[in-house]
């Protein structure tokens, strides 16, 4: 009983950390200040490297709960939570379109559709991650990479059914293999 009492207290002092947080996305002009809070969600609040797919998902309920319902943190959560599945959709969008390119013959028409759906992904993304301007010569350089490794990358981070650990090697991997494409292309896309 007096365990139960005193993880009460503790969760009480602690409660408006997870508030606060998300109170921190609203800074919707500095996308460097959302990209750090998205990073402490990951790897602080939710233990990224640490939990089970399931442990994270118990810990995100036991965020939402948390969260002051009567301020704005809830919504910008929810709105970071739905950011976070367009860029997964962009992404497995843009994938699919250039493996549809890969295996469709040079110059066909249905070469050039899936050419142009895949950039229109990457033109999506580029909008949703808050790049102001388009960088087109940028996108231009990932779309056309000869190495092949970097799409099954990022097909494995776009896949939410791969476990936790294969996405996080995936991401660990992603920024060795774009150095060939030059300093802004990868941080473009990590």
């Amino acid at each position: 009983m007096e365990a139960l009492h005193g993880e009460s207290l503790l969760e009480e002092k602690y409660s408006w950390i997870a508030t606060l947080v998300f109170k921190c996305a609203s800074f919707i002009d500095d996308m460097e200040m959302r990209n750090r809070v998205v990073q402490i969600i990951d790897e602080v609040f939710l233990g990224r490297d640490s939990l089970s797919g399931t442990s994270r998902a118990v810990g995100l309920g036991i965020i939402i709960n948390s969260i002051d319902k009567s301020s704005s943190a809830l919504g910008w959560m929810m709105k970071l939570m739905q950011e976070r599945a367009k860029l997964q959709d962009y992404l497995s969008g843009y994938i699919d379109a250039r493996s549809k390119l890969r295996r469709s013959k040079a110059g066909t028409e249905e070469a050039l559709t899936a050419d142009a759906d895949a950039m229109e992904c990457l033109e999506a993304l580029n909008k949703l991650i808050g790049m102001a301007e388009s960088h087109h010569e940028l996108l231009e350089k990932l779309h056309s990479a000869r190495d092949n490794h970097i799409f099954k990358i990022l097909a494995t981070i776009s896949n939410s059914n791969h476990s936790m650990a294969a996405r996080t090697r995936a991401l660990e991997e992603l920024p060795k293999r774009t150095k060939s494409l030059g300093e802004s292309t990868t941080i473009w896309i990590n």
